[in-house]
């Protein structure tokens, strides 16, 4: 299974990802979520993802300063 961690500053997106994907057929499971770069970095310290999915535009630290 790749472990996936979305990060959107909004609560639709994050949610939207989640449903409108059969993340399990693909081999893929949602395993994290953050509202924007400053949080993810914080999930990043203690948990290991595959793949993450951002956004650009977000508060605090963008898309572009998390990657």
């Amino acid at each position: 299974m790749i472990n996936v961690l979305i990060v959107d500053d909004e609560p639709f997106i994050r949610q939207g990802l989640k449903i409108l994907i059969d993340w399990e057929e693909y081999g893929f499971k949602i395993t994290g979520e953050a509202t924007n770069g400053k949080e993810a970095i914080s999930l990043l310290e203690d948990n290991n993802y595959d793949l993450i999915i951002t956004d650009i535009k977000m508060p605090e630290v963008d898309g572009i300063e998390l990657v």
